[in-house]
């Protein structure tokens, strides 16, 4: 596991990079975009936020659960 200390300073100094934030923008959004239809689909993001834990259910993060899409959307609004 990699650990990566991000400051203020960094991130702005790269968002102000706008050739290098634009760049990194466009290569993210292609690499979520499995079909290519320049459209980010429900099951695309979910993958991602997945990928970043956003929707996190286990206690132990060592523990990499795949849960069913339509399980989390539904659990995700109604709690």
């Amino acid at each position: 596991m990699s650990v990566e200390i991000l400051n203020g300073a960094t991130i702005a100094s790269f968002i102000e990079d706008e050739e290098a934030f634009n760049s990194w923008v466009k290569k993210r959004f292609d690499a979520l975009d499995e079909d290519q239809d320049s459209m980010l689909s429900y099951t695309e993001m979910m993958k991602e936020l997945q990928c970043l834990r956003v929707f996190q259910t286990e206690t132990d993060f060592e523990i990499d659960a795949k849960r069913d899409p339509d399980e989390v959307f539904v659990g995700f609004w109604t709690t």
